[in-house]
């Protein structure tokens, strides 16, 4: 078996993964970002937020949730899956709005989380009228 060097905890145990996701125009892997705060993205593993929410439990349930810890302390906490479902509640997200929102921390000056696109002379491309960050995310 071979491990990563993040993947063993300080306690010894192997450690979650981080999400990840890859954008191709700049052939960079980037843990995803909360679009309103920076702050990386989590997976929810609290049921009880998640119950109050309308999910399915993560103890119970193969669905499984990104969500903002900082921002789950405000009114504005926003929950995403890979893709969505019928069953799935309003107002939950999926992969492809994630990505539609990191337009928000694209258009910053300065760098925003751990986004590839601050910086990127094809951001305009990117998020703007052709959408193409849903093609190249």
């Amino acid at each position: 078996m071979i491990f990563l060097g993040n993947q063993v905890s300080g306690e010894g145990r192997l450690a979650p993964f981080q999400p990840l996701f890859f954008c191709k125009a700049r052939k960079s892997y980037f843990s995803p970002p909360c679009p309103s705060c920076a702050s990386p993205l989590e997976q929810c593993r609290d049921d009880a937020l998640l119950a109050e929410n309308g999910l399915q439990p993560y103890s119970s349930s193969l669905k499984r949730y990104l969500y903002c810890p900082s921002c789950s302390l405000r009114e504005d906490l926003r929950f995403y899956v890979n893709a969505l479902e019928g069953s799935d509640p309003p107002g939950l997200r999926d992969s492809s709005a994630l990505i539609q929102e990191f337009a928000k921390l694209a258009e910053r000056e300065e760098p925003a989380g751990s986004i590839p696109c601050a910086g990127c002379e094809r951001v305009r491309e990117c998020y703007g009228p052709e959408r193409l960050a849903l093609a190249r995310m």
